[in-house]
């Protein structure tokens, strides 16, 4: 005949797995309450970085005749400057024609066209 006595160690082995199961149970149902907390928390971040960008972004529109600054030839092509004293805008420059994709030809103001067109991104307007 064989008598099995648990010992302490054993007794409180099951005890804790018996506990250990429980928690999990009680985090697996918590699992879906953490989910969308966590999702409703990333939509207002969302949120708050799309206001941010729209409140920080100027959309840039320039209509034909119009006076206009553009950047340095260094400045666009991320060269290091010709001098610590070279301006980064150069014009002013007079708005022959406006596309609406974004690109503009200019011509100086003496009435010399410039041959390459230049995107909108590198214009900003001349306040004369």
């Amino acid at each position: 005949m064989e008598l099995v006595v648990p010992t302490l160690r054993v007794i409180l082995k099951e005890s804790q797995e018996d506990t250990n199961n429980e928690r999990r149970l009680a985090d697996l149902e918590g699992v879906e309450e953490e989910r969308e907390l966590a999702r409703r928390r990333s939509q207002r971040y969302q949120q708050r970085m799309t206001r941010a960008y729209a409140q920080a972004v100027h959309p840039r529109a320039f209509t034909e005749g119009q006076l206009v600054l553009r950047t340095a030839e260094h400045v666009r092509r991320n060269l290091p400057r010709p001098s610590k004293f070279a301006p980064k805008w150069e014009g002013p420059y007079i708005i022959k024609e406006a596309h609406d994709s974004g690109y503009y030809y200019l011509t100086k103001e003496d009435g010399t066209v410039l041959t390459k067109p230049i995107n909108e991104k590198w214009l900003k307007q001349y306040y004369a």
